[in-house]
């Protein structure tokens, strides 16, 4: 369970070959989980992050989106949105995207990709307001297509809960 974020959310890895880290290790500092894939042996371990925060501006969720690819751009270059697909409700947006870019690591040069699910909590009382949280997972393109399947299989555990009434009164 994330305790960083106002309400439960709880989640399982695909399998065991994904081993906790901590985010700061990885060199992440928006992210409040993450979590490496053992397994593969040709320099590069594909990573899933979960980070999220309140949103209190009028950006539109495709905007939001947006802003991923913006954030990929500050380590690859070439990077563009291969597939986005809006999903969820006005209540509870969410969108599942794919983008590609080109990292460099340790000196090598890795053609990457990153799947994504962007889903928001819409305050009923404020709409305006709103709570994003972003899953991804980052690996090489050559890993994609397991990478693809176990990312899916994690986004079918993911529950966020509602907060008890007793949560609201403290």
């Amino acid at each position: 369970m994330l305790e960083a974020f106002p309400f439960p959310v709880t989640f399982r890895m695909p399998n065991d070959k994904w081993v906790q880290s901590d985010p700061s290790e990885l060199g992440l500092t928006n992210a409040v989980f993450a979590a490496v894939r053992r397994g593969f042996h040709d320099g590069y371990a594909p990573v899933l992050t979960v980070s999220g925060g309140w949103r209190t501006d009028a950006a539109s969720f495709q905007e939001i989106a947006d802003e991923s690819i913006e954030v990929l751009e500050n380590d690859a270059t070439d990077v563009e949105l291969v597939k986005r697909t809006e999903v969820g409700t006005s209540h509870a947006p969410a969108i599942a995207q794919s983008l590609a870019g080109t990292a460099v690591y340790e000196g090598r040069r890795f053609d990457v990709r990153r799947f994504q699910a962007i889903a928001g909590i819409v305050d009923v009382n404020d709409p305006i307001k709103r709570f994003v949280i972003t899953y991804s997972l980052t690996c090489l393109y050559r890993q994609s297509e397991q990478m693809k399947d176990e990312f899916q299989e994690f986004m079918r555990t993911v529950e966020v809960l509602a907060s008890s009434s007793e949560d609201e009164a403290d």
